[in-house]
């Protein structure tokens, strides 16, 4: 019982989120977007009129830029330890279109595909491996737990993780598209790149569907 109560008291605590969104029409078309996310939660369990909390705390600043055909965007997440991600969108709506995502950040996680999106390699890993990142989501545990499962990952400054690269084009209603990654699964001192591509071949079903 105790345990369902804490998770009430967490859910309940999720309620204090403050958004506010900013957006501004320049020379180019310009959009931007600020969301503050904020969780707390006692330090002692018990019944207590006067307690201290606990306090995670997130801003991310999405800043996009649109000009003919071409959509840039800039995703930056700072908490109280600095910057923790940045990544770098670009997308290009032609005959072909191109999409390329660059991503920063101290960690590196590669989740399974399962219900339960079970992290299977962690960089670093204090304990990650295994845990199920699905019950995060799902609001079945605190988002302070997993903060703090995270914590000793960010440690370490922003360096390269991630490139996406995707090329695509619709030939009588199939997309063909390939993707190009590559990996930075290595730490700060000792770099460790993969890469690899994946071909796809997908009829698309409805109009909707990109």
């Amino acid at each position: 019982m105790k345990k369902f109560v804490y998770i009430a008291l967490v859910v309940l605590s999720q309620l204090i989120t403050w958004n506010s969104e900013l957006r501004t029409v320049l020379a180019a078309p310009i959009s931007g977007e600020i969301t503050v996310t904020t969780f707390f939660e006692p330090v002692n369990q018990g019944q207590t009129k006067i307690d201290q909390i606990n306090v995670d705390a997130e801003t991310t600043l999405r800043v996009s830029l649109f000009i003919s055909g071409l959509a840039i965007t800039s995703t930056s997440v700072f908490s109280f330890k600095g910057a923790e991600f940045q990544a770098f969108e670009l997308i290009a709506g032609m005959a072909i279109s191109f999409r390329n995502v660059l991503i920063f950040a101290p960690n590196i996680l590669e989740v399974d595909d399962d219900p339960f999106w079970t992290i299977q390699f962690a960089q670093p890993d204090p304990g990650l491996v295994g845990v199920p990142l699905r019950m995060f989501i799902d609001e079945l545990a605190s988002p302070l737990d997993l903060a703090r499962l995270l914590t000793p990952t960010v440690d370490d400054p922003l360096q390269f993780r991630k490139l996406i690269s995707q090329m695509a084009i619709n030939v009588w209603g199939v997309r063909f598209s390939v993707t190009m990654l590559i990996a930075n699964l290595g730490t700060v001192n000792q770099p460790s790149f993969q890469s690899g591509l994946i071909f796809e071949a997908k009829k698309r079903s409805s109009l909707s569907e990109i």
